[in-house]
């Protein structure tokens, strides 16, 4: 995951010197694996604590648990920014709120992430009553 960040860290240094159309489309694209890759590393950690898979299968569990909440995403995102604002806002909080509540933030989310999972899951196999 480390590697996947330095690689579009250096394609946006990358982009910054192109011009012209080019510069539009790959700006686009790079826009759009950032936020597959925020994504997935958003939903890394929980799927790692709580499945026992190989890399690949952590990657592609993340990426398609985030996909299917969205919503879970976006609020995840609004609240790891409020977190970084009153942590900077308040600088003597750090060392108490640092890590823990990030942490608390990605863990409560991924876990809403795999019950909702597991409903569908339940909706899918489960026969229909009539």
């Amino acid at each position: 995951m480390g590697i996947c960040g330095i690689l579009l860290y250096a394609d946006y240094h990358f982009l910054l010197t192109a011009s012209g159309a080019f510069r539009i489309t790959a700006a686009a694209l790079l826009l759009l694996f950032l936020f597959c890759y925020c994504l997935t590393v958003l939903f890394f950690f929980p799927v790692f604590v709580h499945y026992e898979l190989d890399l690949f299968g952590y990657i592609k569990t993340a990426f398609l648990i985030g996909m299917m909440n969205l919503h879970a995403v976006f609020f995840m995102a609004v609240g790891l920014g409020a977190l970084v604002y009153f942590q900077i806002s308040y600088p003597g909080f750090l060392p108490f709120f640092g890590a823990v509540s990030p942490a608390i933030l990605i863990m409560a989310g991924g876990c809403y992430g795999f019950t909702r999972m597991k409903k569908v899951q339940f909706s899918r196999t489960a026969p229909e009553h009539r």
